[in-house]
């Protein structure tokens, strides 16, 4: 068989450009810091590294979940701290007004103390979030849940679910409370 000299420069060219080929790639490899430029480079080690992109998207899911739960917590707290002193205060005014010696002026600063009181709490009974939504008022966010009638009767509007935010793969946080 003869090689023809067309032949050898064919196969050295073809050998140049195979190394340049390669050379290109290590290059691309280097330059992005990265060993896998494309799937086809390591299918296995590119399936590897999706799940772990997907898994570092879901956790960074989870830490903002968890962010949002303790600020909202945060504020239910500090509504029902609230809620509390007023209450506290409203049990104070009552013991006050047991006295036997009050006249008329002194129960009706009383009373109405006690009115205000009442109002301050469904105001925070009332309170709402930085997105909006009511607190206490179950799945119905965008409910007023507390309405206080003329006759002074107050009645709740929302519902008794409780949303939560999934805040691991198998954990999930109580967000809002009902009312009811």
């Amino acid at each position: 068989m003869r090689i023809s000299t067309n032949q050898i420069f064919r196969d050295g060219v073809d050998t140049i450009l195979t190394q340049q080929s390669r050379l290109a790639r290590t290059q691309a490899q280097l330059g992005s810091g990265q060993r896998i430029l494309s799937p086809a480079d390591d299918p296995a080690g590119a399936a590897a590294a999706l799940r772990i992109t997907e898994r570092i998207g879901l956790t960074d899911q989870y830490q903002d979940n968890i962010r949002y739960a303790r600020g909202r917590l945060a504020q239910e707290e500090g509504v029902l701290s609230a809620s509390l002193n007023a209450l506290q205060r409203v049990r104070e005014l009552a013991i006050a007004a047991n006295n036997g010696v009050l006249q008329g002026d002194s129960r009706r600063a009383i009373a109405s103390d006690v009115q205000q009181r009442i109002r301050e709490m469904l105001n925070v009974a009332n309170s709402r979030d930085p997105d909006g939504e009511y607190l206490f008022s179950g799945f119905k966010g965008r409910t007023v849940p507390f309405t206080q009638a003329p006759s002074g009767a107050v009645t709740y509007a929302g519902d008794q679910g409780q949303r939560s935010v999934q805040v691991g793969t198998d954990q999930r946080v109580a967000l809002a409370d009902s009312g009811h």
